[in-house]
């Protein structure tokens, strides 16, 4: 990753962890507001939701160091998640981009 790749992922990183921790909160809101489940279920849904996004944000952002060495592996697991707008993604180089369509077909398809 050039230096203006870290710079541009740098700025693109919190916006991305934001975005996850927002799809988080949706999902864990709409499990509480499912009417047909007891309270008890709710409250079980709900917290393994939270124990399943906490683990999820440590996949994807801390399991790797915020470092340039790291940087394009980490790109690559919060694309593959669809946590970068198209915009964000178009201003990575050409290189960049064709990396992050290769890693989000894995990820569809890993066989």
């Amino acid at each position: 990753m050039t230096e203006a790749e870290w710079k541009l992922w740098s700025r693109y990183r919190p916006l991305a962890v934001e975005r996850l921790y927002e799809r988080l909160r949706r999902q864990m809101m709409a499990a509480a507001a499912d009417d047909s489940a007891l309270a008890r279920e709710h409250f079980h849904t709900v917290r393994d939701l939270c124990n399943e996004g906490n683990k999820e944000v440590v996949r994807v952002f801390d399991s790797f160091r915020h470092s340039r060495g790291h940087a394009s592996i980490n790109l690559q697991a919060v694309y593959v998640r669809g946590l970068l707008t198209e915009d964000e993604v178009a201003s990575f180089s050409e290189e960049t981009q064709a990396k992050l369509r290769d890693a989000l077909a894995y990820f569809n398809n890993p066989d």
